[in-house]
């Protein structure tokens, strides 16, 4: 994605959904992967969204701007950013997760992009909502909360499971950072344009959308955020509560990132491509 060389500062204090460098990498994924025609349409709409929030002036940084609002103490929409899909390895009678979950808001987000009554600045909105809730969806700990005598409300995604390492005190904030694999891959506390181009190349070096057949293209936001859900169950939550993480769990966790910010990346691409097409 070729633009302006721009300087993002990435060291926030809060962390959120993959935190920014995981939808920077997301979106130039996917935008790599646009049809020229759809390309040009996400291009006018980013230009339109910009006119609003002029820091917010190309695909690159756009999906991030759903967490902005929320940094800005906007929290209406906080709920479309996860579905919490109960779990438990002790308990029974678990609760249903809310109908207005990310399933939905990605559900929403592309009525709104297809409509013919949508006005302009509507559309391009809910493009950057479209681009951040891919994203949420294949975050693990954004699709699942623990239900268990120590959780009887639940563990709020992993935000109540203690974990002791350097980077996290938590096991959702670890998988938001991308589990050390975004931070291992950069080498400052801001990141270049080229440098998010750099780590997009290198995960469809290492995972090309052929590696994933079928599923890269699978565009069901519920598929999706079961695949998230099982990972979550079968193997984030195997680590052990209050506890360093193992090296063996860490190496695990950062493969699995970069395959889901791949998936994320190409399925990105593929809704776009299907209703803006």
């Amino acid at each position: 994605m070729k633009r302006l060389l721009i300087l993002l500062c990435l060291a926030s204090t809060q962390a959120f959904s993959w935190g920014a460098t995981g939808h920077l990498v997301i979106n130039e994924i996917a935008y790599e992967h646009l049809t020229p025609t759809v390309r040009t349409k996400v291009d006018q709409l980013v230009k339109t969204f910009s006119q609003t929030y002029p820091r917010f002036n190309n695909f690159l940084i756009d999906g991030d701007w759903p967490d902005y609002l929320r940094q800005t103490g906007v929290n209406a929409f906080n709920n479309w950013h996860y579905i919490d899909q109960a779990f438990s390895y002790d308990t029974q009678n678990l609760p249903r997760y809310p109908e207005t979950n990310v399933v939905w808001a990605i559900l929403q987000s592309e009525k709104v992009l297809t409509s013919q009554s949508s006005d302009p600045f509507s559309r391009a909105m809910f493009l950057m909502f479209l681009t951040h809730f891919v994203a949420d969806a294949h975050q693990p700990l954004h699709c699942a909360v623990l239900y268990s005598k120590e959780f009887p409300q639940g563990d709020q995604g992993g935000n109540l499971y203690l974990i002791k390492n350097k980077f996290a005190s938590n096991l959702h904030s670890y998988w938001d950072q991308g589990a050390d694999f975004y931070w291992q891959n950069r080498h400052s506390s801001k990141l270049s344009t080229d440098g998010v181009e750099q780590l997009a190349h290198k995960i469809e070096h290492d995972y090309p959308e052929s590696y994933f057949a079928v599923r890269a293209t699978d565009l069901d936001p519920k598929h999706w955020t079961q695949e998230s859900f099982l990972i979550a169950k079968n193997f984030a939550y195997q680590a052990e509560y209050n506890q360093v993480l193992t090296k063996i769990y860490q190496k695990q966790a950062q493969i699995i990132v970069e395959k889901q910010t791949a998936l994320a990346g190409y399925r990105l691409a593929g809704i776009l491509n299907q209703i803006l097409g």
